[in-house]
């Protein structure tokens, strides 16, 4: 169900139609230092997910990195009404049902720091994405900042994520992301920011996981569709 990508982290890529269009919707898990777990962009939560997240651990944080990763966070609030749940500036007013405790922006909480670096990307007041850079397994862990959409059977698929900024067969942000960036300026800092980062890995919401050569790839993405 789960798969594990490095010690300590592992992702679960979720079947997802969003009008019509085979997208997927990927959470990763973190185990923190102490046991605990921090999930990012949660999935459904049915029977089989919770079981597997339960006997992993205690969930103590759970992350919803931007204003639009709004799916399953109800049901995800009632089932670990102890966790922290960490919301992107501005996503507490389009989801009032979810009772939030922090905003992310701030300092990371203490049992976070020792794995985590966060960075909003900026120029994108809609979006307001954070995205984390998870130390140990040298990992950058993005919600919509880039999709990498390598196979869909279907054509209708393919033709939908080439004419969406042509992200079908590469690492891409997509049209509609960059119709967020209000500011390009402030984007290409927070990009840059990144970059100095040491990562190798990039775990996206939409698409394939890059495993080997990410910031190379990262800048070359960005460079090549928005510009650094």
């Amino acid at each position: 169900m789960f798969e594990k990508l490095d010690e300590g982290i592992w992702e679960y890529d979720e079947p997802l139609k969003l009008a019509g269009i085979h997208i997927g919707h990927r959470m990763t898990v973190v185990r923190l230092p102490n046991g605990n777990l921090w999930l990012h962009s949660p999935v459904a939560l049915t029977p089989e997910i919770r079981q597997w997240i339960d006997a992993e651990g205690t969930v103590a944080h759970l992350v919803a990195p931007n204003c639009v990763h709004d799916l399953y966070l109800e049901e995800y609030r009632k089932a670990y009404s102890e966790a922290v749940f960490h919301a992107a500036p501005g996503l507490s007013k389009s989801c009032p049902e979810v009772e939030f405790n922090v905003v992310i922006g701030g300092h990371l909480p203490e049992d976070c720091r020792q794995v985590f670096s966060q960075q909003r990307i900026g120029g994108m007041p809609k979006l307001n994405e954070y995205v984390y850079l998870h130390h140990p397994s040298r990992t950058l862990i993005v919600a919509d900042l880039v999709f990498n959409i390598l196979h869909r059977e279907r054509l209708f698929d393919r033709l939908v994520f080439r004419i969406n900024g042509n992200v079908y067969g590469r690492l891409a942000p997509s049209g509609l992301l960059r119709l967020f960036i209000k500011d390009k300026t402030a984007f290409r800092r927070s990009i840059q920011k990144i970059l100095e980062w040491d990562f190798e890995r990039i775990i996206m919401g939409h698409g394939e996981i890059v495993h080997q050569n990410g910031k190379q790839m990262l800048e070359t993405a960005i460079s090549s569709t928005v510009g650094l």
